[in-house]
Protein backbone atom coordinates (compact mmCIF):
# COMPACT_ATOMS: atom_id res chain seq x y z
CA UNK A 1 0.00 0.00 0.00
CA UNK A 2 1.20 3.56 -0.80
CA UNK A 3 0.13 6.41 1.49
CA UNK A 4 -0.89 9.90 0.42
CA UNK A 5 2.69 11.16 0.94
CA UNK A 6 4.17 8.41 -1.24
CA UNK A 7 5.71 6.35 1.57
CA UNK A 8 5.13 2.57 1.60
CA UNK A 9 2.81 1.24 4.29
CA UNK A 10 2.70 -2.38 5.45
CA UNK A 11 0.21 -3.66 8.00
CA UNK A 12 0.18 -7.35 8.93
CA UNK A 13 -2.14 -8.81 11.55
CA UNK A 14 -2.68 -12.47 12.45
CA UNK A 15 -4.93 -13.57 15.27
CA UNK A 16 -6.24 -16.88 16.55
CA UNK A 17 -9.17 -17.01 18.92
CA UNK A 18 -10.58 -20.21 20.34
CA UNK A 19 -13.48 -20.50 22.76
CA UNK A 20 -15.07 -23.56 24.37
CA UNK A 21 -18.24 -22.87 26.33
CA UNK A 22 -21.16 -24.71 27.84
CA UNK A 23 -24.42 -23.30 29.19
CA UNK A 24 -27.10 -25.32 30.92
CA UNK A 25 -30.60 -23.90 31.44
CA UNK A 26 -32.68 -25.34 34.26
CA UNK A 27 -36.42 -24.65 34.51
CA UNK A 28 -37.55 -25.48 38.04
CA UNK A 29 -41.12 -24.26 37.52
CA UNK A 30 -43.01 -21.52 35.71
CA UNK A 31 -41.62 -18.89 38.10
CA UNK A 32 -38.00 -19.97 38.63
CA UNK A 33 -35.21 -20.76 36.18
CA UNK A 34 -31.43 -20.93 36.34
CA UNK A 35 -28.61 -20.57 33.80
CA UNK A 36 -25.20 -21.97 34.69
CA UNK A 37 -22.15 -22.20 32.50
CA UNK A 38 -18.47 -21.71 31.96
CA UNK A 39 -15.82 -21.59 29.32
CA UNK A 40 -12.20 -21.25 28.30
CA UNK A 41 -10.59 -18.82 25.84
CA UNK A 42 -7.18 -19.17 24.21
CA UNK A 43 -6.05 -16.18 22.18
CA UNK A 44 -2.85 -15.38 20.29
CA UNK A 45 -1.92 -12.43 18.11
CA UNK A 46 1.10 -11.33 16.15
CA UNK A 47 1.26 -8.19 14.11
CA UNK A 48 3.43 -5.39 12.81
CA UNK A 49 1.30 -3.32 15.20
CA UNK A 50 2.45 -5.37 18.24
CA UNK A 51 6.26 -4.98 18.34
CA UNK A 52 6.78 -7.00 15.12
CA UNK A 53 5.12 -9.78 13.17
CA UNK A 54 7.33 -12.49 14.72
CA UNK A 55 6.45 -11.61 18.33
CA UNK A 56 3.49 -13.74 19.48
CA UNK A 57 1.26 -12.45 22.28
CA UNK A 58 -0.75 -15.06 24.19
CA UNK A 59 -3.51 -14.98 26.79
CA UNK A 60 -5.76 -17.60 28.38
CA UNK A 61 -9.01 -16.91 30.21
CA UNK A 62 -11.22 -19.26 32.17
CA UNK A 63 -14.65 -18.20 33.40
CA UNK A 64 -17.83 -19.47 35.05
CA UNK A 65 -21.20 -17.83 35.59
CA UNK A 66 -24.56 -18.38 37.26
CA UNK A 67 -27.83 -16.50 36.83
CA UNK A 68 -31.22 -17.05 38.43
CA UNK A 69 -34.50 -15.46 37.33
CA UNK A 70 -37.38 -15.53 39.78
CA UNK A 71 -40.87 -14.26 39.03
CA UNK A 72 -41.78 -13.40 42.59
CA UNK A 73 -45.13 -11.85 41.62
CA UNK A 74 -47.04 -11.48 38.39
CA UNK A 75 -45.74 -7.91 38.21
CA UNK A 76 -42.29 -8.42 39.78
CA UNK A 77 -39.27 -10.27 38.37
CA UNK A 78 -35.92 -10.56 40.17
CA UNK A 79 -32.64 -11.53 38.49
CA UNK A 80 -29.48 -12.35 40.42
CA UNK A 81 -26.20 -13.59 39.07
CA UNK A 82 -22.44 -13.72 39.35
CA UNK A 83 -19.44 -14.34 37.12
CA UNK A 84 -15.91 -15.47 37.91
CA UNK A 85 -13.03 -14.70 35.52
CA UNK A 86 -9.49 -16.03 35.74
CA UNK A 87 -7.27 -14.07 33.35
CA UNK A 88 -3.75 -15.46 32.90
CA UNK A 89 -2.23 -11.99 32.52
CA UNK A 90 -4.11 -10.47 35.46
CA UNK A 91 -5.71 -11.33 38.79
CA UNK A 92 -8.99 -13.21 39.05
CA UNK A 93 -12.25 -11.28 39.44
CA UNK A 94 -15.70 -11.95 40.89
CA UNK A 95 -18.62 -9.92 39.44
CA UNK A 96 -22.08 -10.12 41.08
CA UNK A 97 -25.27 -8.49 39.74
CA UNK A 98 -28.83 -7.92 40.94
CA UNK A 99 -31.73 -6.56 38.84
CA UNK A 100 -35.49 -6.22 39.11
CA UNK A 101 -38.39 -5.31 36.87
CA UNK A 102 -41.81 -4.21 38.07
CA UNK A 103 -44.74 -3.96 35.64
CA UNK A 104 -47.05 -1.16 36.70
CA UNK A 105 -49.51 -2.14 33.96
CA UNK A 106 -49.47 -3.76 30.52
CA UNK A 107 -47.69 -0.74 28.97
CA UNK A 108 -45.50 0.71 31.70
CA UNK A 109 -42.66 -0.92 33.64
CA UNK A 110 -39.79 0.11 35.91
CA UNK A 111 -36.32 -1.47 35.98
CA UNK A 112 -33.43 -1.16 38.43
CA UNK A 113 -30.05 -2.87 38.65
CA UNK A 114 -26.75 -2.83 40.47
CA UNK A 115 -23.70 -4.82 39.44
CA UNK A 116 -19.96 -5.21 39.54
CA UNK A 117 -17.96 -5.31 36.31
CA UNK A 118 -14.43 -6.35 35.34
CA UNK A 119 -12.34 -5.60 32.25
CA UNK A 120 -8.72 -6.59 31.72
CA UNK A 121 -6.46 -4.66 29.31
CA UNK A 122 -6.43 -6.21 25.85
CA UNK A 123 -3.48 -6.76 23.49
CA UNK A 124 -4.08 -3.42 21.81
CA UNK A 125 -3.91 -1.46 25.05
CA UNK A 126 -0.81 -3.35 26.20
CA UNK A 127 1.35 -3.86 23.12
CA UNK A 128 0.12 -1.73 20.22
CA UNK A 129 2.87 0.03 18.24
CA UNK A 130 1.05 1.65 15.33
CA UNK A 131 1.54 4.75 13.22
CA UNK A 132 -1.20 5.54 10.70
CA UNK A 133 0.75 7.14 7.88
CA UNK A 134 -2.38 6.97 5.75
CA UNK A 135 -4.27 9.43 8.01
CA UNK A 136 -2.16 12.22 9.48
CA UNK A 137 0.66 9.98 10.81
CA UNK A 138 -0.80 9.80 14.32
CA UNK A 139 0.62 7.03 16.52
CA UNK A 140 -0.83 4.77 19.22
CA UNK A 141 1.51 2.96 21.59
CA UNK A 142 0.45 0.36 24.16
CA UNK A 143 1.28 1.01 27.79
CA UNK A 144 4.03 -1.62 28.01
CA UNK A 145 6.40 0.20 25.65
CA UNK A 146 4.98 3.72 25.36
CA UNK A 147 7.35 5.55 27.70
CA UNK A 148 10.39 3.77 26.28
CA UNK A 149 9.45 4.50 22.65
CA UNK A 150 8.51 8.14 23.24
CA UNK A 151 11.62 8.78 25.34
CA UNK A 152 13.77 7.44 22.51
CA UNK A 153 11.93 9.58 19.94
CA UNK A 154 12.47 12.57 22.21
CA UNK A 155 16.21 11.80 22.40
CA UNK A 156 16.33 11.75 18.60
CA UNK A 157 14.66 15.16 18.45
CA UNK A 158 11.39 13.87 16.99
CA UNK A 159 9.14 15.08 19.86
CA UNK A 160 8.03 18.71 20.04
CA UNK A 161 6.16 18.46 23.35
CA UNK A 162 5.18 15.98 26.06
CA UNK A 163 1.66 16.25 27.47
CA UNK A 164 1.01 15.91 31.24
CA UNK A 165 -0.57 12.47 30.64
CA UNK A 166 2.84 11.16 29.49
CA UNK A 167 4.11 11.28 33.06
CA UNK A 168 1.17 9.18 34.22
CA UNK A 169 2.01 6.22 31.98
CA UNK A 170 2.70 2.93 33.77
CA UNK A 171 1.80 -0.74 33.56
CA UNK A 172 -1.96 -1.03 33.10
CA UNK A 173 -4.10 -2.57 35.81
CA UNK A 174 -7.50 -4.27 35.29
CA UNK A 175 -10.61 -2.09 35.44
CA UNK A 176 -13.34 -2.70 38.02
CA UNK A 177 -16.66 -0.89 38.02
CA UNK A 178 -19.83 -0.73 40.08
CA UNK A 179 -22.86 0.36 38.09
CA UNK A 180 -26.30 1.60 39.16
CA UNK A 181 -29.21 1.96 36.76
CA UNK A 182 -32.84 3.05 37.18
CA UNK A 183 -35.17 3.18 34.19
CA UNK A 184 -38.74 3.35 33.01
CA UNK A 185 -40.17 1.85 29.81
CA UNK A 186 -43.46 2.50 28.00
CA UNK A 187 -44.70 0.55 25.00
CA UNK A 188 -47.93 0.31 23.01
CA UNK A 189 -48.80 -0.48 19.40
CA UNK A 190 -47.10 2.65 17.99
CA UNK A 191 -44.74 3.96 20.63
CA UNK A 192 -41.75 2.60 22.54
CA UNK A 193 -40.17 5.04 24.98
CA UNK A 194 -37.48 4.40 27.59
CA UNK A 195 -35.43 6.60 29.92
CA UNK A 196 -32.57 5.58 32.20
CA UNK A 197 -30.53 7.25 34.91
CA UNK A 198 -27.11 5.66 35.44
CA UNK A 199 -24.00 5.99 37.57
CA UNK A 200 -20.75 4.02 37.22
CA UNK A 201 -17.95 4.17 39.78
CA UNK A 202 -14.80 2.89 38.11
CA UNK A 203 -11.54 1.81 39.73
CA UNK A 204 -8.51 2.03 37.42
CA UNK A 205 -10.49 3.12 34.37
CA UNK A 206 -8.51 2.22 31.23
CA UNK A 207 -8.50 5.46 29.25
CA UNK A 208 -6.85 6.58 26.01
CA UNK A 209 -4.95 9.88 26.23
CA UNK A 210 -2.95 12.23 24.05
CA UNK A 211 0.58 11.98 25.50
CA UNK A 212 2.90 13.75 23.03
CA UNK A 213 3.28 15.62 19.74
CA UNK A 214 5.85 14.85 17.07
CA UNK A 215 7.86 17.72 15.60
CA UNK A 216 5.65 17.70 12.49
CA UNK A 217 2.49 18.10 14.60
CA UNK A 218 1.37 14.45 14.52
CA UNK A 219 -0.25 13.23 17.74
CA UNK A 220 0.84 10.28 19.89
CA UNK A 221 -1.70 8.44 22.03
CA UNK A 222 -1.40 5.77 24.71
CA UNK A 223 -3.39 4.22 27.57
CA UNK A 224 -3.35 4.84 31.31
CA UNK A 225 -5.39 4.09 34.43
CA UNK A 226 -7.60 6.66 36.14
CA UNK A 227 -7.67 5.47 39.74
CA UNK A 228 -11.16 6.65 40.75
CA UNK A 229 -13.32 7.75 37.84
CA UNK A 230 -17.06 8.03 37.38
CA UNK A 231 -19.59 8.40 34.60
CA UNK A 232 -23.21 9.36 35.15
CA UNK A 233 -26.10 10.70 33.18
CA UNK A 234 -29.39 10.11 31.43
CA UNK A 235 -30.21 8.05 28.34
CA UNK A 236 -33.44 8.17 26.37
CA UNK A 237 -34.69 6.16 23.41
CA UNK A 238 -37.87 6.73 21.38
CA UNK A 239 -39.36 4.61 18.59
CA UNK A 240 -42.54 5.55 16.78
CA UNK A 241 -44.40 3.82 13.97
CA UNK A 242 -46.23 6.57 12.07
CA UNK A 243 -47.98 4.13 9.73
CA UNK A 244 -47.26 0.80 8.08
CA UNK A 245 -44.61 2.36 5.83
CA UNK A 246 -43.02 5.14 7.88
CA UNK A 247 -41.25 5.02 11.27
CA UNK A 248 -38.57 6.85 13.19
CA UNK A 249 -36.21 6.28 16.10
CA UNK A 250 -34.36 8.83 18.22
CA UNK A 251 -31.92 8.67 21.08
CA UNK A 252 -30.17 11.11 23.39
CA UNK A 253 -27.49 10.85 26.08
CA UNK A 254 -26.46 13.45 28.65
CA UNK A 255 -23.12 12.47 30.17
CA UNK A 256 -21.03 13.77 33.07
CA UNK A 257 -17.61 12.30 33.85
CA UNK A 258 -14.79 12.96 36.25
CA UNK A 259 -11.76 11.86 38.22
CA UNK A 260 -12.56 11.99 41.94
CA UNK A 261 -8.97 12.81 42.88
CA UNK A 262 -9.04 15.85 40.59
CA UNK A 263 -12.35 17.04 42.05
CA UNK A 264 -10.98 16.69 45.59
CA UNK A 265 -7.91 18.74 44.62
CA UNK A 266 -10.10 21.49 43.10
CA UNK A 267 -12.33 21.63 46.20
CA UNK A 268 -9.22 21.89 48.37
CA UNK A 269 -8.00 24.88 46.35
CA UNK A 270 -4.91 23.08 45.05
CA UNK A 271 -5.60 23.47 41.30
CA UNK A 272 -4.72 26.61 39.36
CA UNK A 273 -5.44 27.88 35.86
CA UNK A 274 -4.85 31.17 34.04
CA UNK A 275 -7.10 34.17 33.62
CA UNK A 276 -7.58 36.09 30.36
CA UNK A 277 -4.41 38.10 31.07
CA UNK A 278 -2.29 35.00 31.61
CA UNK A 279 -2.02 35.32 35.40
CA UNK A 280 -2.36 32.26 37.64
CA UNK A 281 -5.52 31.86 39.72
CA UNK A 282 -7.35 29.11 41.59
CA UNK A 283 -9.68 27.09 39.41
CA UNK A 284 -13.39 26.96 40.21
CA UNK A 285 -15.25 23.65 40.43
CA UNK A 286 -17.69 24.89 37.75
CA UNK A 287 -14.82 25.07 35.24
CA UNK A 288 -14.00 21.38 35.57
CA UNK A 289 -14.95 19.41 32.43
CA UNK A 290 -14.14 15.86 33.49
CA UNK A 291 -12.50 13.12 31.45
CA UNK A 292 -11.20 14.05 27.99
CA UNK A 293 -12.62 12.81 24.69
CA UNK A 294 -16.17 12.58 26.09
CA UNK A 295 -19.03 14.70 24.81
CA UNK A 296 -21.66 15.93 27.24
CA UNK A 297 -24.41 15.62 24.62
CA UNK A 298 -24.89 12.90 22.00
CA UNK A 299 -27.99 12.28 19.91
CA UNK A 300 -29.19 10.33 16.91
CA UNK A 301 -32.29 10.35 14.74
CA UNK A 302 -33.32 7.88 12.03
CA UNK A 303 -36.31 7.93 9.71
CA UNK A 304 -37.17 4.79 7.76
CA UNK A 305 -39.56 4.27 4.86
CA UNK A 306 -40.42 0.79 3.61
CA UNK A 307 -42.89 -0.37 0.98
CA UNK A 308 -42.95 -3.92 -0.27
CA UNK A 309 -39.34 -4.68 -1.32
CA UNK A 310 -38.10 -1.07 -1.24
CA UNK A 311 -36.58 0.82 1.69
CA UNK A 312 -34.95 4.21 2.26
CA UNK A 313 -33.54 5.73 5.42
CA UNK A 314 -31.74 8.82 6.66
CA UNK A 315 -29.74 8.89 9.90
CA UNK A 316 -28.45 11.94 11.77
CA UNK A 317 -25.70 11.57 14.40
CA UNK A 318 -24.81 14.52 16.64
CA UNK A 319 -21.90 14.88 19.04
CA UNK A 320 -21.22 18.01 21.09
CA UNK A 321 -17.73 19.41 21.70
CA UNK A 322 -15.17 17.50 23.77
CA UNK A 323 -11.83 18.32 25.38
CA UNK A 324 -8.64 17.25 23.61
CA UNK A 325 -5.59 19.05 25.08
CA UNK A 326 -4.60 20.36 28.51
CA UNK A 327 -3.44 23.77 27.27
CA UNK A 328 -3.06 25.47 30.67
CA UNK A 329 -0.83 22.67 31.96
CA UNK A 330 -2.55 22.02 35.29
CA UNK A 331 -2.85 18.28 34.64
CA UNK A 332 -6.64 18.09 34.24
CA UNK A 333 -9.28 19.25 31.78
CA UNK A 334 -11.30 22.43 32.22
CA UNK A 335 -13.12 25.08 30.22
CA UNK A 336 -9.85 26.91 29.50
CA UNK A 337 -8.40 23.96 27.60
CA UNK A 338 -8.65 23.05 23.90
CA UNK A 339 -11.87 21.52 22.57
CA UNK A 340 -12.80 19.70 19.39
CA UNK A 341 -15.86 21.17 17.72
CA UNK A 342 -19.18 19.37 17.89
CA UNK A 343 -20.53 18.08 14.60
CA UNK A 344 -23.52 16.56 12.83
CA UNK A 345 -23.06 13.58 10.52
CA UNK A 346 -25.78 12.64 8.03
CA UNK A 347 -26.00 9.21 6.37
CA UNK A 348 -28.56 8.14 3.77
CA UNK A 349 -29.28 4.84 2.03
CA UNK A 350 -31.87 3.12 -0.16
CA UNK A 351 -32.27 -0.39 -1.44
CA UNK A 352 -34.47 -2.92 -3.16
CA UNK A 353 -34.84 -6.66 -2.67
CA UNK A 354 -35.65 -8.51 -5.88
CA UNK A 355 -37.12 -11.97 -6.27
CA UNK A 356 -34.95 -15.05 -5.84
CA UNK A 357 -32.59 -13.67 -3.18
CA UNK A 358 -31.03 -10.71 -5.02
CA UNK A 359 -30.81 -7.33 -3.25
CA UNK A 360 -29.16 -4.00 -4.08
CA UNK A 361 -28.33 -1.12 -1.74
CA UNK A 362 -26.76 2.28 -2.38
CA UNK A 363 -25.97 5.08 0.03
CA UNK A 364 -23.87 7.98 1.17
CA UNK A 365 -22.13 8.29 4.53
CA UNK A 366 -21.12 11.73 5.84
CA UNK A 367 -23.36 13.43 3.29
CA UNK A 368 -22.16 16.97 4.11
CA UNK A 369 -18.47 15.95 4.05
CA UNK A 370 -17.58 16.91 7.63
CA UNK A 371 -13.92 16.23 8.47
CA UNK A 372 -11.55 17.02 11.34
CA UNK A 373 -8.17 15.48 10.53
CA UNK A 374 -6.64 16.30 13.91
CA UNK A 375 -9.43 15.22 16.26
CA UNK A 376 -11.30 12.68 14.10
CA UNK A 377 -8.66 10.98 11.93
CA UNK A 378 -10.88 7.92 11.48
CA UNK A 379 -13.81 9.92 10.06
CA UNK A 380 -13.38 10.06 6.26
CA UNK A 381 -15.06 12.60 4.05
CA UNK A 382 -18.18 11.93 2.01
CA UNK A 383 -18.32 8.25 1.05
CA UNK A 384 -20.50 6.64 -1.60
CA UNK A 385 -21.14 2.92 -1.74
CA UNK A 386 -23.16 0.31 -3.64
CA UNK A 387 -23.64 -3.24 -2.41
CA UNK A 388 -25.13 -6.21 -4.25
CA UNK A 389 -25.92 -9.42 -2.38
CA UNK A 390 -27.40 -12.76 -3.32
CA UNK A 391 -28.90 -15.22 -0.86
CA UNK A 392 -28.67 -18.85 -1.92
CA UNK A 393 -30.87 -20.36 0.80
CA UNK A 394 -34.10 -19.45 2.61
CA UNK A 395 -35.28 -17.20 -0.19
CA UNK A 396 -38.65 -15.60 0.34
CA UNK A 397 -40.41 -15.07 -3.02
CA UNK A 398 -42.19 -11.75 -3.40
Amino acid sequence: MITDNGAPYVDEFRQSFGRAENQTDIQFNERLEMNVGGGYIHETARSTRYDNSSSVKTNRIGYAYLQTEWKALDQLTLIGGARYDHNELFAAAFSPKLALQYKINSKLSVKASVGRGFKAPDFRQLYLNFTNTAAGSYSVFGSVEAQKIITELNRLGQISSLEPAFYGLSTLKPEFSTGFNLGVHFQDAKWSVSANIFRNNIENLIDSRLVAYRTGGAQIFSYLNVKNAFTQGIETDVQHKVNKHLSFTAGYQFLLTGDQAEIDAINAGKVFTRDQNGFSRRMNRSEYVGLPNRSKHMANFKILYTKNAFFANTRLIYRSKWTTTDTDGNGLFNSNDAFAKGYLQVNAAAGYEFNKGLSVQAGTDNLFNYTDVINLPNLPGRTFYVTVSYQFFNKNPK
